[in-house]
């Protein structure tokens, strides 16, 4: 059993647990480790002192390394510069590294840990960089070298030594009491940002409701009344127009055979039957002098007199449609679209000089913007909440009340919720 562990060999594990806030967490651990680490500084001094002594053992060695001379001064001399070359590089390695070593100015948890981290990375890049320098160098200066080695490891052994077990067991779960305080902050920082669209979306929904209020309000003046008129109005009109022009294409479709026929007895007339053909309305109102009924007659008499070639009962039927296009129809057709398309054309200056149609208009765009930022706050709130859940993990939790009770004797429940518990924290006897 080590001293620490003796330490809490009469700890009173049957006082009350106390539930210890993750933000008073890091407080509460400092408050129980401190007084520990203040009495293993002693300890880690004298291993400091002892790294001290070790540097200076390595420096001797190195020096001796430096002044070794050759047993046998007749090798060749390019064999005594490969040796000289390795010589002076791994002189250098080592000296560099252990320049490099720089004692804490206070001694601490964080201080010594990181002093024992940053050597341990020098000590495995001087390791790569000086393996093929001590190779060659054992072939010339065998002793020499090992001294050499043999200090490095003594020097290493008293650094790892530096840590002691229950040194490393406080700094461990230091680690773990930090890691608790950075994920309760960052769960802090999304439950913020979580309040914030919450409050972001109350807002919303109370614009949302304001333009429904507003739009049904809207809707029960005499000015929305006179435009829903306006808007049946419109409705008919346009059907009008429609009809007219569906009639007009669909009687020069079933013409369009014969018609083409006739431009080669007429070729004069071919760009105005072109015209009916593609778009009749169009033609129509064109048509002046209402040639086109002149042309239908023409048709007629040819399909009669048989110059114009169709099938018996296509004939009869395009005989009748003729008596249903005369020049009367024509005219009728026409004069109604006209009538149509200035009704409508009125209706259209009345529906624009009512107000509410704008004011619907701007109205609903209200709405549609506000419901669409109302759906993505609320996919940000969803997305936020699986974030935060991800911030607590019960089993972490879990280890590091069980590890701060086999090491400092301390039964203790860590609350997530920063304010239970707060009264008892007092109660926990040092």
């Amino acid at each position: 059993m080590s001293w620490f562990e003796s330490l809490f060999k009469k700890a009173i594990l049957e006082e009350e647990e106390a539930i210890v806030p993750a933000d008073k967490l890091v407080d509460w651990f400092l408050e129980h480790t401190d007084p520990l680490l203040t009495d293993m500084k002693s300890d880690v001094q004298e291993a400091f002192d002892t790294v001290q002594e070790r540097i200076q053992d390595t420096k001797d060695a190195i020096r001796l390394l430096g002044e070794a001379v050759l047993l046998n001064p007749d090798i060749p001399d390019k064999a005594k510069n490969v040796m000289e070359g390795n010589r002076q590089s791994y002189i250098k390695a080592i000296t560099n590294f252990l320049g490099s070593i720089t004692f804490p100015d206070e001694i601490t948890s964080d201080s010594t840990s990181s002093f024992v981290s940053d050597y341990e990375e020098r000590f495995q890049t001087l390791q790569k960089m000086t393996q093929r320098n001590y190779y060659v160098l054992q072939e010339f200066f065998k002793d020499e070298a090992e001294e050499v080695l043999d200090a490095l490891r003594e020097l290493d052994e008293a650094v790892r030594s530096i840590i002691s077990n229950d040194f490393r067991r406080i700094t461990d779960l230091k680690k773990q009491v930090s890691m608790i305080e950075k994920y309760r902050k960052a769960k802090d920082k999304v439950a913020d940002d979580i309040l914030q669209e919450e409050q972001a979306l109350n807002v919303t929904e109370k614009l949302i409701a304001a333009a429904n209020s507003t739009i049904r309000h809207l809707k029960t003046t005499p000015f929305y009344f006179e435009l829903e008129k306006l808007q049946k109005q419109r409705e008919v009109f346009t059907a009008r127009i429609k009809s007219q022009e569906s009639k007009l294409s669909m009687f020069f479709m079933q013409m369009e055979r014969p018609l083409r026929k006739y431009v080669y007895f007429i070729p004069a007339d071919k760009q105005i039957v072109e015209d009916y053909l593609t778009t009749p309305l169009q033609a129509l109102q064109q048509d002046n002098g209402l040639r086109i009924a002149l042309i239908l007659k023409n048709v007629e008499q040819l399909i009669k007199d048989g110059h114009i070639e169709l099938k018996e009962k296509e004939a009869e039927k395009l005989l009748l449609k003729f008596q249903e296009m005369d020049d009367g129809a024509l005219r009728n057709i026409l004069r109604g679209y006209h009538d149509s398309k200035e009704g409508l054309q009125q209706v259209e200056r009345n529906i624009r000089l009512n107000t509410i149609q704008q004011q619907l208009e701007e109205a609903d765009y209200k709405l549609d913007h506000m419901e669409e930022k109302a759906r993505k706050i609320r996919v940000n709130i969803d997305r936020l909440n699986l974030q935060e859940g991800k911030y607590v993990d019960a089993e972490f939790i879990k280890n590091l009340e069980k590890g701060i009770l086999d090491v400092l004797g301390k039964a203790i429940t860590i609350s997530l919720d920063d304010k239970a518990g707060r009264e008892n924290n007092s109660n926990d006897d040092d």
